[in-house]
């Protein structure tokens, strides 16, 4: 299920979508997927971020951690 492929209690929606398009489900499946799991808050790219800074922002500096966001999040 999508719970269980989200390695991390929280992960970012692109995450999901693409560990389930991985696997090989339909487009419908994955959003419809995604969005079951968001109803939960298992999916929430906002939270996501804040614990991804927090836990970097002493080891890496601002832009890199603003560019690894960035892809991770899918903008």
């Amino acid at each position: 299920t999508g719970v269980q492929t989200c390695a991390l209690p929280i992960c970012t929606e692109k995450g999901l979508s693409d560990r389930l398009r991985q696997a090989g489900f339909c487009t419908e499946a994955v959003e419809d997927a995604v969005a079951y799991v968001s109803s939960f808050g298992y999916v929430d790219d906002g939270r996501y971020a804040e614990n991804y800074i927090a836990y970097r922002i002493q080891s890496k500096s601002r832009r890199k951690i603003l560019q690894e966001l960035l892809q991770k999040i899918g903008r």
